[in-house]
């Protein structure tokens, strides 16, 4: 396991509105974060791989090489990784973006965006269980609680600033 955790979460009420996305960067207590909105019209897997790439895009500006990503959106883990080895992203993408029934996917310039940041750092991609009770004080269900807070606080208008731009 690496010494740095990026959770990261996307929000949109329905299809064609406005989105949040957010991600906390993790080592032993919260080192940074950021979060904004996606344009509408948009979607909640839009907003999921939204904040994985924004999350990436920051590691990559400050240097980092390798993370432990961790989402509850299903789409995004299983588009990159599936029990270690590399998710139906990849095939699609050997597939001139095409799916398995050969028609064009869906996002396919946030999945390019996200293969390209996957290939600048060493990502081991970790689905986790979302929106868990607050009983649950593990650290997976409490960063997944506080990046969903986030993200539906930036589609809300409430931005996080990241700490290169103070924006």
């Amino acid at each position: 396991m690496t010494a740095l955790r990026l959770y990261t979460d996307g929000s949109c009420p329905a299809p064609g509105a406005v989105g949040g996305w957010a991600w906390i960067l993790v080592s032993e207590h919260p080192v940074a974060s950021g979060s904004g909105k996606t344009p509408d019209p948009s979607t909640h897997q839009r907003c999921e791989l939204t904040a994985a790439i924004e999350g990436l895009t920051y590691l990559v500006a400050s240097g980092v090489r390798e993370v432990e990503l961790l989402s509850d959106s299903r789409y995004v883990v299983g588009g990159m990784s599936c029990t270690g080895c590399t998710g139906w992203a990849h095939a699609a993408a050997e597939r001139e973006w095409r799916t398995t029934r050969l028609k064009p996917l869906a996002n396919r310039e946030l999945w390019e965006r996200l293969l390209e940041l996957d290939r600048c750092l060493a990502v081991s991609w970790r689905h986790v269980r979302g929106h868990r009770p607050k009983a649950d004080t593990s650290d997976d269900a409490r960063y997944n609680r506080e990046v969903d807070a986030l993200a539906v606080e930036a589609r809300r208008g409430f931005v996080v600033p990241t700490p290169e731009t103070g924006a």
